[in-house]
């Protein structure tokens, strides 16, 4: 789930209630779009680009509002899951763009989160890694992205590091990993 900066719109990953065909026997995420109005949250909504074909999910709004990014295996993609984005306009959210090909990878590029001095984070295990999904940083500058750098240990070890969070300045957050000394598989 993500939130807006003023608290009163909520992405969510949901998982899809109707599966694409006979064939498909799983069904597959997708991002919903709630709204806070007098203390009560709105029935969740399918983004626009949501699909029974295909996943949508992690998705990370930008501080301002204006772009929503999100990991799918839409068609068009490099393999696996892939990071987009969508372009918030007067008419409401635009067709999702793929964030190319110096971040997305054949594997799978997930739980993107960007700060807001548009560094992008985001888990990959189609980059070379420690092992698993890695947590990765890149930044956004003069329209373009730099080259993803593995954040290394401690954020990442030989199991799944993923779903990176930090406060407004970076020093504080949060991630996930199914690595050892946890309570469970994937702990906080």
């Amino acid at each position: 789930v993500c939130f807006n900066k003023e608290g009163n719109e909520m992405y969510l990953t949901r998982n899809n209630n109707t599966v694409a065909s006979r064939a498909d026997k799983v069904a597959k995420l997708k991002i919903v779009h709630s709204k806070l109005t007098d203390g009560k949250w709105s029935s969740p909504e399918d983004m626009p680009f949501v699909s029974a074909k295909y996943n949508t999910a992690h998705a990370w709004l930008t501080a301002d509002g204006k772009r929503l990014y999100f990991a799918s295996d839409m068609p068009g993609g490099f393999g696996g899951m892939d990071i987009y984005y969508s372009e918030k306009t007067k008419e409401g959210w635009g067709s999702p763009v793929n964030i190319g090909n110096k971040i997305n990878t054949k594997g799978n590029e997930l739980f993107p989160f960007v700060n807001e001095d548009n560094t992008l984070y985001f888990s990959s295990d189609g980059l070379a890694g420690m092992g698993g999904l890695d947590i990765y940083e890149c930044l956004f500058a003069d329209g373009n992205w730099s080259e993803p750098r593995n954040m290394g240990y401690p954020m990442n070890t030989h199991k799944d590091d993923f779903g990176m969070v930090l406060n407004a300045d970076g020093t504080k957050g949060y991630l996930s990993s199914n690595r050892s000394g946890g309570k469970g598989d994937d702990d906080i």
